[in-house]
């Protein structure tokens, strides 16, 4: 894992938020996102899956995948059932980009280490990000129609497929945009 020493954040101290037919576009701690098409830079701690036929974008936005409720939020362990993640289908998108400075640059989005995340897109589901993609329990899935856009992010997930069209997955991965590792840290896993 070359994000192994990565400090997950801190979610202790976020809001919890109402979900509702749309989203306020406030960091804090949500069961899932609604429609937030200008969401405020900051924290954002998910404890359901979020996704869908509608659009998510925000600049200087970090997405954590946690467990429990937006109630009573935990980190998650291995012996979690799956319980978070995307899913966008049918038109809908997400486009966030990672913050340029303070505790959480270059995170666009990150996954408890316990947390079997499903990061989900297809069926005409895009998505756009800049900054690293981190869940190294989780799964990435590029299915029927997904997104064909390269993204500019560090990718370190436990597992990743694609199929359907586009039959390619396209990453322009830039250091500054991403959280910073060394060079001798990135390598593909077997």
């Amino acid at each position: 894992d070359p994000l192994g020493s990565l400090v997950m954040p801190d979610f202790t101290t976020l809001v919890t938020r109402a979900t509702a037919n749309s989203c306020p576009g406030t960091p804090g701690i949500y069961d899932h996102l609604i429609a937030c098409s200008n969401m405020t830079a900051g924290l954002y701690a998910l404890t359901g899956t979020t996704g869908g036929n509608f659009d998510i974008t925000g600049t200087g936005v970090t997405l954590y995948f946690i467990c429990g409720t937006p109630t009573t939020p935990r980190a998650c362990t291995a012996a979690d059932p799956l319980h978070t993640g995307l899913s966008f289908h049918g038109n809908g998108s997400l486009n966030i980009t990672a913050p340029t400075s303070g505790l959480y640059k270059g995170l666009a989005m990150v996954a408890d280490r316990g947390n079997n995340v499903t990061l989900d897109f297809g069926g005409n589901g895009t998505f756009s990000s800049s900054g690293t993609i981190y869940a190294p329990s989780g799964t990435m899935h590029y299915n029927g129609n997904g997104n064909g856009n390269p993204i500019d992010s560090l990718i370190v997930v436990g597992d990743f497929d694609f199929n359907g069209n586009p039959s390619a997955f396209l990453s322009a991965y830039t250091q500054s945009a991403n959280v910073t590792i060394s060079a001798s840290n990135l390598h593909p896993s077997q």
